[in-house]
């Protein structure tokens, strides 16, 4: 189990790291709210521990802050 949660964890700052990274669009703040529900949902079920969800909500947050 601790294993996919690691692998799940590593995926997750993938992704949120290529959003990060991706130019403006519209509909870019949807997605990225989208995103902040769906790690405080993995966090709230006992999928992401306390110190991965601070790590993926800052990276996504600092995407919003930098455009």
């Amino acid at each position: 189990m601790m294993s996919t949660m690691i692998y799940e964890f590593e995926r997750l700052e993938q992704t949120v790291g290529m959003i990060k990274r991706h130019p403006y669009y519209p509909g870019k703040e949807i997605l990225l709210d989208e995103c902040l529900e769906d790690i405080d949902e993995r966090y709230r079920m006992g999928r992401l521990t306390a110190d991965q969800r601070g790590r993926l909500r800052e990276i996504l947050l600092q995407s919003v802050e930098t455009g």
